[in-house]
């Protein structure tokens, strides 16, 4: 691999959360990696940007005197604040004054989506750390093929509590009514136990609990996590991220360390007290201080102000106070400044100091006068003092501080809490601690003859050597940071961009769900995927391409991040009814004219698509003739997907070339059709193939689909190499045609459940769990796909064979065959629930991959489509065939004759799903092509013999070395415009 100095540095975009809290630790992570050599942009807002300036102005001066080896500079890009009805300049959390303000602030934060798009269109960086509050980056980063890593502002033992939070939610066991039961966190290295009212409560903050899966969701989502942590702080939860989770984490801090100048970091302007209070601080013993800050975003009530203000008079310590928010007017604090407290602070006295804006808090904590540091918890507040050695009394409010002080308190045991047990915002109310209690936490920490505060101050200032050690060369976060570049410069291609394919799919649920998965399969060899198509077809393929966004963005798909795109087109307005824009839900001859209108006119969708993005490759539907010559006019090769086997697609060609039907008798439907030229012999009756003369208008159609095919640069089958073999030469050798067999395509699919449905019926739970009920081979499954439909009388039949054939059965049944008196067998409704157990009905989409590969089904009642066919191929199901049209009757053919693992139960007729011709199939025969198939005579057996060797085979394909994985598309240098390859 080329070295930095070899190539362009890593470009990391970096965009923080809009609060001093994340926008410091990330301006610090940023400063981190460029002084190792990568060019860093943090994207933010111009109140925003005031913040991180500081620490960016000191990592470039840095780089130019050379301290950080020459690095390239860091990058401010400012974009406005998009306008919600905030006042000017309030552009910051610590800066909302109500819920109104924060619902307004959540809103700002969708619409900085625009000016990061722009950005990465722009800039195409290596990748992105975006604060998990931007749930929507991790999308918006697939969508520009860039890796997404979460920053959370938090540590990893807080983030494993919350990941425990949402898998168990273990609140709602709790009784409503007790505030105090305790409440563990199941899974977790150590117990940790809490108060309920210490943690969020889904119940009482049902908004919050949803945003919080949210973002939990979208980091699951994400390339990994990255910490301003150090392995040794919280080593037993590293590995239980990184193990029991299955999560990419790198922890690089404490990133404060990247800040030379501690005195001025995150602030745009220092406090005018903080040059008097380092010099006050001069002047008193080794840990006499005790340091009070509770970061930018807590707020307290006078009330308690008024008992912390005690406490440390009590403690009879030496105190430092950072007073913020409306405790910061000096006009307010009478309401809570306690008698005789003036006269211990400058000017009356000299056993305090309070300092009123930002203070310099990394060198105030690593000076030798503070000896503890009483603090809300904040992540970062809790890393600075573990990095200074200082020990804490804790004082958690809300967002992760109970589970920080949880770490800091129980399994570190370097702090003492005061007993906070409010979880509650900075804008809501807080019970009030004592002055008493407060005193005693502090001495319990600072005291000299307190029992068990030598023990603490021992073990802070063990882990600070740990954490100054962390960053040097060596550390465990110096090395992190290099794992985490060489994992990113390893993700570069060899080429500047990936191939780029545009897939274009026929608007049926056959051709669209095989289509995405076969760009899965190519996205997951690192080619950059765009299926165009219209809102309710984009729904259809949705679930794929999230799914094979997220193998990638997890490194499954072998480490390379090349997402899938919809390009999502309005369906042109030909008079359908709204929403009718699938072939499955045409009605009437009428709508099949206006639907192949549609599929005419979006030509000039798909013509901008290629003059703006200009892809390598075009992928599209046979039924697309027009794409062939667009495809060509913008210089672009078009590949055809026909949605069936290369069988079928020579019976077709010889249909076309010789229309061996044209010598048949009209009048003899029964007559014998022979297929000249096929590899296989092939025979038909006529009333099984489409027939030119009673069909003139499709046949024309279909001889436009085969010269359209003619002049494209090939063909792309989901198929493999070993179930046709004798046929794929044919089609190579003979008619001389470029073809690559890339299937079984519905194996790149991971989560077979789901594959193609937006949403799965809700028969299906109940099948699944009904089919491990069942004995091995003996279930029936019966499916027609999402386009044929069955009178009553042929459904009525179908239902009285499934009973005579004795087994069990899980049957398909959609649109116009809901189950009606008409139809329904006597007897049958006793098979079925609530009455039987023989049998199961699913009504609307089945998770078909996932029921075939059930153990327990044995035999397949199929209409013989493609993806059917192939499906039970791949799983190694034999088949009773019952085609219906289109390529259906040689699948059949192909099925029982060819390949020998299936029976027919002798449909005869070809006719559409509008048409009601086709005739009836009785009971009796159903149940005998099915006992056919399941019995134990010798032709059963063979049969399944047969399906499971073909299985195997059928796996193995997209295997690495396997058939299909090796048939990748290979443009030949004088047609390919880019020269790239997948």
């Amino acid at each position: 691999m080329a070295t930095m100095d070899e190539q362009q540095p890593l470009h990391i975009l970096f965009l923080p959360f809009l609060v001093p809290g994340h926008l410091i630790p990330i301006a610090d992570m940023a400063a981190l990696f460029a002084a190792r050599g990568v060019r860093c942009t943090i994207l933010t807002t111009p109140v925003n940007a005031a913040v991180v300036r500081p620490a960016v102005d000191r990592a470039n001066d840095d780089a130019l005197r050379g301290d950080a080896g020459g690095a390239p500079a860091i990058d401010i890009a400012v974009v406005p604040f998009p306008d919600v009805g905030l006042p000017p300049g309030v552009e910051s959390g610590t800066a909302l004054a109500s819920e109104e303000d924060r619902g307004k602030f959540v809103h700002a934060i969708q619409r900085l989506r625009e000016p990061f798009d722009r950005f990465m269109a722009e800039h195409h960086p290596d990748a992105v750390v975006a604060d998990g509050f931007f749930t929507w980056s991790v999308d918006a980063a697939a969508e520009h093929g860039v890796p997404r890593l979460v920053f959370l502002g938090t540590g990893v033992f807080a983030r494993s509590c919350q990941e425990s939070m949402v898998r168990h939610n273990p609140v709602e066991a709790c009784p409503d009514d007790d505030p105090d039961a305790a409440v563990s966190l199941p899974g977790l290295p150590h117990r940790v136990e809490m108060r309920r009212s210490q943690m969020i409560d889904p119940k009482k903050r049902p908004d919050h609990w949803a945003y919080f899966k949210m973002m939990n969701d979208a980091d699951q989502r994400s390339y990994g996590e990255v910490f301003n942590s150090f392995h040794e702080l919280e080593t037993d939860y590293v590995e239980h991220y990184r193990t029991a989770l299955g999560r990419r984490a790198w922890l690089v801090g404490p990133a404060a360390f990247a800040s030379k100048d501690v005195a001025a970091r995150g602030a745009a302007e220092l406090s005018p007290d903080a040059d008097g209070c380092l010099r006050w601080l001069d002047a008193k013993p080794h840990g006499s201080v005790a340091y009070v800050s509770f970061g930018t975003l807590s707020s307290f009530s006078p009330a308690e102000m008024r008992e912390l203000a005690r406490g440390l008079d009590l403690s009879g310590m030496n105190f430092v106070w950072v007073i913020n928010g409306a405790a910061d007017d000096t006009d307010a604090s009478g309401q809570w400044m306690p008698e005789g407290f003036p006269e211990l602070i400058s000017p009356h006295g000299d056993r305090g100091l309070t300092i009123r804006g930002w203070a310099p808090q990394m060198l105030i904590l690593n000076h030798p006068a503070v000896g503890g540091f009483v603090t809300h918890c904040g992540w970062n507040s809790t890393l600075e003092a573990v990095s200074a050695g200082v020990p804490m009394v804790t004082w958690p409010r809300y967002a992760d501080q109970f589970f920080n002080e949880k770490l800091i308190v129980e399994v570190l045991k370097v702090g003492v809490s005061v007993g906070s047990k409010d979880f509650a915002s900075n804008l809501e109310n807080h019970q009030v601690i004592g002055g008493e209690v407060i005193a005693g936490a502090v001495r319990r920490v600072m005291g000299d003859g307190e029992e068990g505060a030598e023990a603490i101050r021992k073990k802070a200032a063990e882990l600070g050597v740990k954490a100054r050690g962390a960053l040097e060369k060596g550390g465990s976060s110096h090395d992190d940071v290099g794992r985490l570049m060489d994992a990113l410069m390893a993700r570069r291609t060899s080429v500047d961009q990936p191939l780029h394919i545009l897939f274009l799919p026929f608007l049926v649920p056959g051709h669209l769900i095989p289509i995405a998965d076969m760009a899965a399969l190519f996205a997951a060899r690192g080619v950059r995927c765009t299926i165009l198509t219209t809102p309710v077809n984009a729904a259809v393929v949705r679930p794929a391409v999230e799914r094979a966004n997220e193998d990638a963005l997890r490194g499954d798909a072998g480490g390379i991040l090349v997402p899938m795109d919809i390009a999502v087109v309005p369906f042109p307005d030909v008079g359908l009814p709204p929403g009718v824009e699938n072939g499955a839900a045409l009605t009437s001859e009428d709508d099949v004219r206006r639907f192949f209108h549609a599929i005419r006119r979006l030509r000039e969708p798909f013509d901008r698509f290629m003059a703006e993005h200009r892809p390598d490759a075009v992928v599209s539907d046979g039924f697309f003739t027009w794409s062939a010559d667009a495809a060509a006019a913008h210089g672009v090769p078009r590949l055809v997907f026909l949605g069936t086997s290369v069988f079928a697609r020579l019976c077709n060609e010889i249909m076309v070339r010789h229309n061996p039907v044209g010598a048949c008798p009209d009048d003899d439907p029964d007559a014998v059709v022979s297929l000249p030229g096929h590899p296989h012999r092939v025979e038909l009756r006529r009333s099984q193939m489409a027939d030119p003369k009673k069909l003139p208008i499709h046949w024309a159609f279909f001889q436009t689909m085969s010269a359209a095919d003619e002049r494209s640069y090939g063909e792309v089958f989901n198929s493999f190499h070993e179930l046709e073999p004798e046929c794929v030469e044919h089609h190579r050798a003979a008619l001389g045609r470029r073809a690559w067999l890339v299937g079984p395509v519905a194996l790149a699919s991971k989560d077979v459940a789901a594959r193609g449905a937006a949403e799965l019926s809700p028969d299906v739970d109940g099948c699944l769990r009904w089919l491990d009920t069942k004995p091995d081979g003996s279930v029936v499954y019966v499916s027609f796909g999402t386009m044929s439909s069955f009178s009553p009388a042929e459904t009525r039949e179908l239902a009285r064979g499934l009973d005579l054939s004795g087994m069990n059965f899980a049957w398909v049944i959609s649109g116009a065959d809901e189950p009606e008196p008409e139809w329904t067998p006597e007897g049958f409704a006793e098979l079925i629930p609530p009455r039987g157990d023989r049998g199961r009905t699913i009504r609307g989409w089945a998770p078909q991959v996932l029921v075939l590969n059930h153990p327990a089904v044995g035999v397949f009642v199929t209409h013989c489509g493609w993806n059917s066919t192939l499906e039970a191929v791949s799983a190694g199901v034999p088949m009773v065939t019952w085609p219906r049209y289109s390529d259906q009757f040689y699948n059949e053919r192909h099925v029982v004759e060819v390949l020998g693992v299936g029976v027919g139960v002798g449909a005869r007729d070809f006719g559409s799903n509008l048409e009601s011709h086709h005739r009836v199939i009785g009971g009796e025969v159903i149940a005998g092509a099915i006992r056919r198939v399941t019995g134990d005579g010798e032709e059963g057996e063979a049969i399944r013999r047969k399906a499971a060797e073909l299985a195997a085979k059928a796996r193995a394909a997209p295997e690495k070395g396997g058939s299909s994985y090796d048939d990748r598309i290979e443009e030949e240098p004088s047609s390919s415009p880019s020269g790239k390859r997948a």
